[in-house]
Order: C-alpha cells, then structure tokens, then sequence
C-alpha cells in the first residue's frame, strides 16, 4: 500500500492541474463571445426615444402617427465600409465623417453624413 500513496498523490495533481486549465480556457472562450448580436435591418422608433449605443440615423419620418405626434426615427447598426446618416445622428466610436450632403430628403432638412469605420 506504501506505493500506491505517491502514484495517488501524482494523480490528485494532474487532476487539479487539468480542471483549472478547461476552467481558464472557459472563462476565456465565453468573455470573447459577443453576447448580443446587432441586426443589420432598420429599426424604426420614436424620436422621444433614446437612440441605443452603436446605432446611427439613417432617415426621419415626419408623417408617423404611431409616436403621438412626434417623429419616426430609422436606425440601424453603421458598417465599416460607410454609411450615410443624418446630420442629428450619434457618430458612434471608431467613425468618422468623410464628407456632406445639404439638404437630404430622407433627414427631414438634417445634413447628411458620410461616415466610415477609422
């Protein structure tokens, strides 16, 4: 029996050593997941709503009369490669504006923004 007491105290070790390592690698797989996916359709809200953190305006619809009165937002998530957003949009982090357009019908008299991911 005197030799079975290191080989059980090697064993207890490897054993250890073995579930602390999947407990790190699960903890690090789970922390690199995203856990909510962004949609990559429009969204339409109320402009007395908040604006969520990373969506930009696209376009602002005067005549909604589902939001009592006041105006229909169209939001979505931006790409990198650019879009154009209206001029009372949130630039989210990361982006930038490229460049202008007066007047854009769908900003309801807003600028129009053209922003790309940096």
């Amino acid at each position: 029996m005197k030799n079975v007491s290191p080989w059980l105290a090697r064993l207890l070790v490897a054993l250890v050593a073995t579930v602390t390592a999947l407990t790190v690698a699960a903890a690090t797989a789970q922390a690199a997941t995203p856990t909510t996916v962004r949609p990559a359709t429009t969204l339409s809200i109320c402009a007395n709503s908040p604006i969520p953190s990373g969506y930009v305006i696209t376009g602002i619809s005067t005549g909604d009369v589902t939001c009592d009165g006041y105006q229909g937002y169209y939001i979505r998530t931006p790409v990198a490669s650019g879009i154009t957003v209206c001029g009372n949009s949130p630039i989210p982090s990361g982006y930038v504006i490229t460049r202008t357009s007066t007047g854009d019908v769908t900003c309801d008299g807003y600028d129009g923004y053209f922003i790309v991911l940096a």
